[in-house]
């Protein structure tokens, strides 16, 4: 899950209890799972924090999967916070949001971020259900004793970004296409290694496991997701993220790449009249991605 849930929930004196993904469940959160922790406390009041597409593996929940989720969560009446910040990443359009299947419990989490490249501006929203209005008159009262208000500038461009507007979503609909052909040539290179990853279905980020390469990079005194990171960095030059930074365990070797490393703008400029981005428009101008892909790769190789 995102670096900031387990110490902002420490930060106010909450217990956390984490929920152990796995490779075979897509990294994703199982009714099984979720029942097993709310069934040693049945009444006590939770949040589940739900982060899809997710950073850092780049898998959803499918609509059959959020309504077995939505069953427990009815079941415990538990409240969710659904972190949803890059839905409209996904590559097929296909998300659904937990709102339409749980509302009665969800916290719709969002902002501009990520799918309107404003990350800079650091605008986000919550939409609170109508249950639970003494929790958005709190989170009132606590913005306006720490930041106060979003700036004026900011306030008007969400109201553009979230009007109905033909050129916005030609943007959304070219930045999603360009993130999908980018991800799919980075599976292509991956693939050639032992490894075990999963297809990102939105956002910017793949998630590989190098298990397979454990005692091959142990006698290379490599143990962990930490040093695997850091001895890539070093004789690569090539930055990645530890999975033991998202909650992983530490001795696991996943890792977070974001494919990002290119000018969005130039490659929206030069986006093909006839709406297709092949591997060849991704070669061409995401090509520090893809060259930080290839060293990875061939540093593996080199075990």
């Amino acid at each position: 899950a995102w670096v900031s849930y387990l110490p902002q929930a420490r930060f106010v004196g909450r217990p956390v209890n984490s929920i152990m993904t796995t490779f075979e469940s897509g990294w994703k959160i199982t009714p099984e799972q979720l029942d097993a922790i709310c069934r040693l406390d049945p009444t006590r009041a939770r949040l589940l924090i739900l982060n899809y597409p997710s950073n850092p593996t780049g898998q959803t929940y499918s609509k059959d999967e959020l309504e077995a989720l939505s069953e427990v969560c009815r079941k415990y009446r538990l409240l969710v916070l659904s972190d949803e910040i890059y839905a409209k990443t996904t590559y097929d359009s296909s998300h659904e949001s937990l709102v339409t299947i749980y509302p009665e419990g969800t916290i719709f989490s969002g902002g501009l971020s990520k799918w309107c490249g404003a990350g800079g501006w650091r605008f986000g929203l919550f939409v609170v259900p109508a249950t639970a209005t003494w929790l958005s008159d709190a989170m009132a009262t606590v913005a306006s004793e720490t930041f106060t208000s979003t700036s004026a500038p900011i306030q008007y461009a969400a109201m553009s970004a979230f009007t109905p507007n033909p050129l916005i979503d030609k943007y959304v609909e070219q930045c999603r296409s360009i993130l999908a052909t980018l991800s799919e040539t980075v599976m292509e290179m991956l693939n050639v290694l032992e490894i075990k990853v999963h297809k990102p279905k939105g956002g910017f980020y793949v998630f590989p496991d190098f298990e397979p390469y454990r005692e091959r990079l142990r006698r290379s005194n490599i143990s962990d997701s930490k040093e695997l990171c850091q001895r890539l960095l070093a004789d690569t030059g090539v930055a990645v993220l530890p999975g033991g930074d998202f909650g992983s365990p530490r001795e696991e070797l996943t890792v977070r790449i974001a494919f990002i490393d290119f000018d969005g703008s130039e490659a929206l400029a030069n986006y093909p009249e006839e709406r297709i981005v092949d591997r060849a428009f991704v070669g061409e101008h995401c090509s520090k991605t893809i060259e930080a892909v290839r060293r990875i790769v061939d540093w593996v190789c080199s075990f």
